[in-house]
């Protein structure tokens, strides 16, 4: 889907060996050749962007704001923000493209996001609800998803406050358990759809070649607390 600028101001000034090549323009236009990596290493910008409405992998962003700096293939956009999900993202993006592989460094904040909306964006289902806070400082090499996936390195923090998880009801599975060893009959009646409260659930992710490990995740409720440890 075509990102829509609503507002952009944006100068530049481009060099290139072939400047007819660079411009689009040609006596042969057949022989024009538009490389986009060549002509970004090249460039120099300074300018503000605004993009209204904007999806990029059915994910989708609003009111994005960019100041953009460009000089000679090191590109920095800071300050970064747009509204997510009923919440907001707030960052910054550095990319070095003067080596012949590119190299990216992202540090962002994100508040009150729909978590529900967005998984289902992502995963086409969610199991997860709530009100999600996260910061991460990431940095890959790549010049494409799959190699930049890879080489994913960095930290990450992850916060949902209200929430529940849907497919398990923890407080009548714990509940039943208790009445099986007692020999007597369950006071609770499991949820329908099964789903499981909570009022926090948080961690720290550290994340090497592409995997996120925790150590320290930890879901709070009025009933119960569950640690866990796994990747993704």
């Amino acid at each position: 889907k075509a990102a829509k600028v609503t507002t952009a101001k944006t100068s530049y000034k481009l060099w290139h060996k072939n400047k007819a090549a660079v411009a689009g323009v040609s006596a042969n236009k057949s022989q024009a050749k538009m490389e986009l990596l060549p002509i970004l290493r090249q460039i120099v910008l300074n300018g503000d962007i605004h993009i209204g409405d904007l999806q990029f992998a059915n994910v989708h962003f609003r009111d994005v704001n960019m100041q953009i700096g460009g000089d000679n293939g090191n590109i920095n956009i800071d300050p970064l923000s747009c509204k997510f999900y009923q919440g907001s993202i707030s960052g910054a993006l550095d990319v070095n493209l003067r080596k012949a592989m590119p190299t990216f460094n992202l540090t962002a904040n994100a508040a009150n996001v729909v978590t529900q909306s967005l998984l289902k964006d992502v995963m086409s289902s969610s199991k997860l609800s709530g009100i999600a806070a996260v910061k991460v400082k990431l940095a890959t090499v790549g010049n494409s998803a799959n190699l930049m996936l890879k080489n994913l390195h960095g930290k990450s923090w992850l916060r949902i406050m209200n929430g529940s998880f849907y497919g398990v009801d923890i407080r009548y599975q714990i509940e039943r358990v208790k009445a099986l060893i007692k020999g007597t009959v369950p006071q609770l009646q499991e949820s329908q759809p099964p789903r499981t409260a909570f009022s926090q659930l948080s961690g720290n992710f550290n994340v090497v070649n592409g995997v996120a490990n925790t150590n320290d995740l930890l879901l709070q409720s009025p009933y119960f607390k569950v640690n866990g440890k796994g990747s993704a």
